[in-house]
């Protein structure tokens, strides 16, 4: 009979998915804690949890994600993930290597890496969803690959603070070669040589933003989408500093 089968089949797939649901699990970070670290929390966790940090000021915390589902979501003030002179695999303060992983309510400052392009966030393939998220006083905030099937969605978050060191380029936001960018609701303020925005997607929408440099900032562009493609650049705020280095 076609329609017991059907229900069979559907009833398997409720059990699976409330099975893997019931998974799922939280894992709990803060200083002076079984868990002080987001690299140790990364180091337990399954696909599918959810790691809540709490607020506090996390120094040298790098660390490489490699779960395929995962969601980071600091808890109550902003924590913020200092580099403090470290780095993952000489590329950022987290390095997000692959699947779909949701980013909430963190802030990444002071990356650095000997080829002085370190980024809080280096975005390497998947899926990435960055909210309410800060980015201050890094090489790059956020420097994704040039994975074509790649996709970064940044909504309520800042970038600003570019460092000015000599001989650098540093771009608040350098998205590469992937599918799609979508940036909205966001404040971008004081680059330094390079651009607040530098996009290389496919399709890239930016909407609703406050991108002005400031009046410390010396950002060359604004908004640089070099490689054309789709885009659609609507609804925001744009201001370029007296002493752009354009």
């Amino acid at each position: 009979m076609t329609w017991l089968k059907a229900l069979r089949r559907a009833a398997l797939i409720t059990l699976a998915l409330l099975g893997h649901t019931a998974s799922a699990a939280t894992l709990v970070v803060a200083p002076h804690t079984a868990l002080p670290t987001v690299a140790m929390a990364l180091a337990r966790a399954a696909d599918g949890d959810t790691i809540e940090v709490h607020s506090g000021t996390y120094r040298g915390d790098v660390a490489v994600i490699l779960q395929k589902r995962l969601t980071i979501r600091g808890v109550g003030p902003r924590p913020v993930m200092w580099a403090d002179g470290r780095h993952a695999e000489g590329k950022a303060i987290w390095v997000v290597r692959d699947g779909d992983i949701t980013i909430e309510n963190i802030e990444f400052r002071g990356a650095r890496v000997p080829d002085r392009n370190g980024a809080g966030i280096r975005f390497e393939r998947g899926r990435l969803t960055v909210r309410q998220c800060a980015f201050l006083d890094n090489e790059n905030g956020i420097l994704t690959s040039n994975i074509e099937q790649g996709r970064l969605h940044i909504a309520d978050s800042e970038f600003g603070d570019a460092p000015s060191r000599i001989g650098t380029l540093q771009h608040l936001l350098y998205i590469g070669r992937i599918a799609q960018a979508v940036i909205t609701g966001s404040h971008f303020h004081d680059g330094h040589r390079g651009h607040l925005i530098k996009s290389r997607a496919a399709e890239t929408v930016i909407t609703g933003n406050r991108i002005v440099d400031g009046p410390r900032g010396r950002a060359s562009y604004e908004i640089d989408l070099p490689n054309g493609g789709l885009a659609r650049v609507a609804g925001n705020t744009i201001g370029q500093s007296a002493l752009t280095d354009n």
